[in-house]
């Protein structure tokens, strides 16, 4: 009982970390700096679809021109930040122009409009409203305070007690090797990091890798695991960039698969 017991919290162990790797690398390297400015043009009888929006970098000069959906919403994504100037046009109603819009980073802004009837080549300045900064990030609940009152040690690896194996693949995009290495770094002397160069993501799903991490949970002693042969990762041959689906139906037909 005892040997299984302690080759549950090496199973335990390696699963734990490894998604704390990725973890820690979407928030190491996956941190969103650009913002986002939208709002809904109405007037006093309600929403106005077909609008023509323009946003203006003021710093840049780069613009982007929208048009209100159905329901009179408009949304410019993925903006650099800086100050910028949102104006709004329909025939029938006086343009509106909206400047010093300071977008800070990773900023989500709700910039609303109410037109007036008159003629386009009339212009209100808007200026007593402030922009909404919407704190909420999205698709979480959470807000920006809700992360202030995250202790300051949530996001470090601490120490470990138990052999962790973790595994990287070399052409991986998502959780490349420096990330598990820094892992590997702060779980300390009962950690080994792996390096498949020719894989990508996913790599314990290489019949290969397969076979490394069953021998790392099978082994008796903490030293024997640690120890384990891993040799094979170097004989990994590098994905091709196409595959045939007529060879990989044929292969996916072979008989025993």
């Amino acid at each position: 009982m005892k040997g299984i017991g302690t080759r549950a919290r090496f199973v335990l162990g390696a699963v734990v970390l490894v998604l704390t790797t990725n973890v820690l690398a979407a928030h190491l390297a996956a941190q969103e700096t650009r913002g986002k400015i939208s709002g809904t043009v109405r007037d006093s009888g309600g929403v106005i679809p077909g609008a023509s929006v323009k946003i203006t970098n003021t710093d840049t000069g780069v613009s982007q021109n929208l048009t209100t959906n159905e329901s009179g919403y408009f949304e410019a994504s993925f903006l650099n930040p800086g100050t910028y100037t949102v104006s709004v046009q329909m025939p029938g109603y006086k343009a509106a122009m909206r400047d010093h819009i300071a977008l800070g980073v990773g900023d989500q802004l709700t910039v609303p409009f109410t037109l007036e009837v008159g003629q386009i080549s009339e212009q209100i300045d808007v200026t007593a409203e402030t922009p909404v900064l919407d704190t909420t990030l999205p698709s979480t609940g959470f807000t920006r305070s809700s992360c202030d009152a995250v202790p300051g040690g949530f996001y470090q690896v601490s120490p470990s007690r138990s052999p962790v194996l973790l595994l990287s693949g070399g052409i991986d995009p998502v959780t490349p090797p420096r990330h598990g290495e820094r892992v590997a770094k702060a779980l300390g002397p009962l950690a080994r990091h792996v390096v498949v160069a020719n894989a990508g993501h996913g790599v314990m799903a290489i019949g290969c890798m397969r076979d490394v991490i069953f021998r790392f949970v099978d082994a008796v002693a903490d030293a024997d695991a640690l120890a384990v042969d891993a040799g094979c990762a170097a004989k990994v041959p590098r994905p091709p960039a196409f595959v045939s689906l007529r060879a990989a139906h044929a292969k996916a037909s072979e008989p025993g698969r």
